[in-house]
């Protein structure tokens, strides 16, 4: 652990020190953060307090998330999207998403939907909207 000495504008100082924290366990990243403190021991404390909270709390700095089928997804979109458009945009969304999305994909477990999947109901959509001749 590298400990600099900064000098603060009243004159002060103040010890920092970049410390590594390990692998967050949800993204998969390094963890690294900043800690300052007065003192060279107030620091070494701090840092070692930080780095048994990061690993008090499962290794990570991020929520988990508990959304697991694609439905859940799709509600807690719609959750955040519908106050950001007008009251038209809001029907025409939803009922794409109650008569497209959700029938085809709606009882998908996340981790399961791949892009073939997703690839293959897009061309069948495709070729359903071009044999109606309205395309």
């Amino acid at each position: 652990m590298k400990i600099t000495q900064h000098t603060k504008k009243d004159g002060s100082a103040v010890y920092r020190s970049s410390i590594y924290l390990g692998i967050d366990s949800v993204t998969g990243k390094k963890v690294k953060t900043t800690i300052s403190a007065r003192t060279k021991k107030e620091l070494r404390n701090k840092a070692t307090q930080v780095k048994v909270e990061f690993e008090k709390n499962g290794s990570t700095r991020k929520q988990r998330s508990h959304i697991t089928t694609y439905s859940e997804l799709v509600d807690l979109f719609w959750q955040t999207y519908q106050h950001t458009v007008k009251t038209n945009t809001q029907i025409k969304i939803k009922g794409c998403l109650n008569n497209y999305l959700l029938p085809s994909f709606g009882t998908y477990k996340l981790d399961k939907l791949t892009p073939v999947i997703i690839q293959t109901q897009v061309n069948k959509w495709a070729d359903e909207y071009n044999q109606d001749g309205t395309g």
